[in-house]
Formats: structure tokens, sequence, C-alpha cells
């Protein structure tokens, strides 16, 4: 653990309760370098979340600039576990005062919610992630048996817009709700990836908030316009 990294993490204020769990949990898995290299799944179990409200709070970290996500390869090609850096302040250590810690120099970073999140200026910029990459959907895409045509699933995905892919997402939920009742969860029943998206098998497994929402898009606004593939 980098008491430096920790001692940061807690620092920090205007982070929703998961986004600042998930920085402080990183913090505690983080060794002398700043860097963590979690499971999602351990992560998620740790913090008390899904994988998806997960997700969720590593992008909203990487977007204020408090971690970066970098993905390692192996010399064969296949992926191994996700580097996740902390973006401590080089000058920071674990007994830096906050006060010292936020200089008027600082940069503010509105969220979502509304709150501003400090981050020093000392952190290098980086260049805000896409909206709900691929990793997202194949994060808590159900596994199957007998493998999956992943790359045909990202050409379909490249081609959704923000809007569709997080109606994507919220259908996702529903099938793997829909597959764990019928025992089927993990199994050569799931669908293919690929298939899922281009048959839009999605919108049959949203629940009904997200189905209203659809019903209240503008006019001339549906599932079958161009962003929904």
């Amino acid at each position: 653990m980098s008491a430096a990294a920790l001692s940061w993490a807690l620092s920090i204020r205007g982070l929703r309760p998961n986004d600042s769990l998930t920085l402080i949990r990183l913090a505690d898995l983080s060794n002398g370098e700043c860097e963590a290299f979690p499971t999602i799944n351990g992560l998620a179990e740790h913090i008390g979340v899904t994988r998806r409200t997960l997700f969720r709070s590593i992008h909203t970290l990487e977007d204020t600039g408090a971690i970066e996500r970098i993905n390692r390869f192996r010399p064969d090609g296949s992926q191994t576990s996700t580097c996740y850096r902390l973006l401590v302040p080089r000058f920071f250590t674990a007994n830096t005062p906050v006060s010292e810690l936020l200089t008027p120099s600082d940069t503010e970073v509105t969220l979502v919610t509304g709150n501003p999140v400090q981050v020093t200026s000392n952190n290098p910029p980086i260049v805000p992630p896409e909206s709900h990459p691929f990793l997202d959907f194949k994060g808590v895409y159900p596994k199957r048996l007998g493998g999956q045509r992943w790359q045909e699933a990202e050409k379909k995905w490249q081609k959704l817009d923000p809007a569709a892919r997080q109606v994507v997402l919220d259908g996702v939920d529903g099938y793997v709700a829909h597959l764990k009742d019928r025992g089927k969860l993990n199994s050569e029943w799931v669908l293919q990836a690929a298939t899922f998206l281009n048959q839009k098998a999605y919108l049959e497994f949203l629940d009904q908030p997200t189905k209203a929402k659809l019903n209240r898009l503008p006019k001339g606004y549906n599932s079958d316009m161009p962003g929904f593939g």
C-alpha cells in the first residue's frame, strides 16, 4: 500500500460515495509507484457494488484526472490485468496537510452531480475517455459456454451513439436477470454478444422506467435510428 496515495485519496472532496470508495480502495491496493492491478470482480465485491456501477466510478475518476487506466498485454497479444495508476501530485506525501494539497492554481472539474472536485494542476492532463467504451459492455455481458465473437460485437458497438450504448447496458442488466431466473447463466443458451446487438435483443429486457424514457423521446427518435445500429 502507498501511504501517500491513500492519504491523497482520503483528502479529495466532492466525489459521489461509490466513486470515493473506488478511489480509496485503489489507493489501498496500490504499490510504491501508485499503481494497482485489481480484478473488476474483486474490486466490485470489496466495495459492495455491481460491476456496472464500478465501471461508472472508474470513468468518473478518469474524467476528473484522479486515475489513469492502462490496458496491458502479454507477448502473445492476449490481455492481462489492467493497471490503475493514481495520479498523485509529486509533492504530496502522507504527511502533507490537505490545506497545502489544494492550492489556488488547482483545477475544478464539475461532475454530473454538480459537485466540484479538486484536482491538482500537477497532475498530467488526461483526454476524457469515450462514453461507454466496448470494455464496459464486454465486462457486464454474461459469459457464454463456447465463447464469443467479440470482434464482431465490437464493430457493432462502435457504430452506436452514447445514448444507444446506455440503452444496451440497461438491457444487459435485464438479460442477466432473465438468464439467472431460468438457470441458464454462463451456458450455451447465452446469446452471442454480436447477435444481442445486431438483433436489438436488449430492447426486450429493458426495465419499465427505461422503456418509459424511450417512449418519451422526441417524435421520430426511436431505436431504428442510425445511432441504434
